[in-house]
């Protein structure tokens, strides 16, 4: 149009169109299809969404919904297939979402060096790219073998943008020496921002937790503590020795930056309050920092929540640990036991609490600050869902927002100084 030319369009009466650029949007493509009249046949008869290309076979132990299936596709027992893209040729015996493609297939050369490193044949390799999570990273699940003798790990590419995940590999192996259980790690190049980790799955405390009993869910949640409990007092006693990189330490001014997410990117997005009334907020917030800044410090994870503990064949790993710093250990417990992402009833919290207090010297004062410390790691979190909730790929995070709401409600009867942010919390729940 700059140019003088002209742009002309054609529309073809009772034509279907559709932007198909992204994965959401192709299989929405085909999910509005299969809603139009013309296609209804095509919809399996419990109305779930598959659609399927030529010598598809799908074994009847095989769950599959929302999905769109290539050429050759073989789904095998077990798996469980959905909001999936499965590209030409792809044989499937797991549990897996997004996007599976054969790796002989892919032109990706670092996948091809990968598995040239891992030594695994590329024709007997799928790849299957995750869902984002929220970083700088992006992960990508590699599955060789067959169904009685597989293998598996995950790809993980990452920016330096945010230089704590250049951390990741040496904080790992510092970890594991330490006898906290994290993902091995498999391949590390440092200079490609690459590496590879040991696979342990999707099953995290938060998918997890509603299906166990409250003596399984305790369980795990005592095992993940005991792992927490050798990262405050065995790797801080190791790493005062041997020094490992960390990310900066909790001061003032972290705390401070925490606030301010969650006053600007919570509080102004999502009610909104006025100038002066955030202001006001910021100065009761700021109050509870002196006593988060003068706790004895240790070697925190700094965002240990349920979906960061990954559950395989009964034993946790903890992962994304990558912004380690030191910190007041209560800011960890916090973290993990008024999380957003699983309401553990009152009794069960105070349960683990104290599990924890019996693991560790100095527990009276590390309780003592525990409600603080559950409102700065609540503010914090809340600040997150605002902004990542804010953008497309990660909009997903809105729906935590009322959980941890909740949770910050609830550490606020605990805390004294802070009743403007009480009173407007309390005032939008009774609306």
């Amino acid at each position: 149009m700059i140019a003088g030319e002209k742009i002309a369009g054609v529309v073809v009466p009772h034509a279907f169109w559709a932007d198909i650029g992204s994965q959401e949007s192709y299989l929405a493509a085909h999910r509005d299809m299969l809603d139009l009249p013309r296609w209804k046949k095509f919809r399996s008869q419990d109305g779930r969404i598959v659609a399927t290309g030529a010598n598809t076979r799908i074994h009847p132990k095989a769950k599959v919904d929302r999905a769109v299936l290539w050429d050759n596709v073989t789904l095998l027992p077990g798996t469980n297939v959905h909001d999936m893209i499965v590209a030409d040729g792809v044989t499937l015996y797991t549990q897996a979402s997004y996007m599976a493609i054969p790796a002989e297939r892919l032109p990706d050369p670092i996948v091809a060096q990968v598995l040239s490193q891992l030594n695994w044949d590329p024709k007997c390799t799928t790849v299957l790219p995750l869902p984002p999570r929220g970083s700088a990273r992006t992960f990508t699940r590699l599955i060789t073998g067959t169904p009685k003798s597989s293998q598996s790990a995950i790809l993980v590419r990452y920016s330096l943008e945010r230089p704590e995940n250049g951390l990741y590999t040496s904080q790992a192996r510092f970890l594991a020496k330490n006898g906290v259980s994290v993902p091995s790690v498999l391949v590390d190049w440092p200079k490609e921002q690459i590496c590879v980790l040991e696979d342990v799955g999707e099953n995290s405390l938060e998918h997890l937790w509603p299906s166990l009993t409250r003596k399984q869910g305790v369980a795990l949640y005592q095992q993940t503590l005991d792992n927490v409990a050798g990262l405050h007092t065995r790797a801080t006693l190791t790493a005062a020795r041997q020094p490992i990189e960390l990310s900066m330490p909790f001061t003032r001014h972290l705390y401070e930056w925490e606030q301010t997410l969650f006053c600007e990117q919570f509080l102004r997005r999502h009610f909104p309050v006025d100038e002066a009334l955030c202001q006001k907020i910021r100065k009761e917030l700021a109050g509870l920092i002196p006593a988060l800044a003068r706790a004895p410090r240790v070697i925190v994870h700094r965002d240990l929540q349920s979906s960061n503990v990954l559950v395989k064949k009964g034993q946790v790993f903890l992962i994304d640990f990558q912004g380690m710093r030191m910190g007041t250990p209560a800011y960890d417990l916090a973290s993990l036991l008024c999380d957003p992402y699983v309401n553990l009833p009152h009794e069960v919290r105070d349960e683990l609490l104290d599990y924890y207090l019996g693991l560790v010297p100095n527990g009276k004062s590390i309780k003592d600050l525990f409600w603080i410390a559950a409102v700065e790691r609540l503010a914090q979190a809340l600040g997150a869902f605002g902004r990542l909730g804010a953008a497309p790929a990660t909009s997903y995070f809105l729906k935590h927002i009322p959980a941890g709401i909740n949770q910050i409600r609830n550490a606020l009867t605990h805390v004294t100084g802070v009743p403007t942010l009480k009173g407007c919390l309390d005032e939008a729940h009774q609306q």
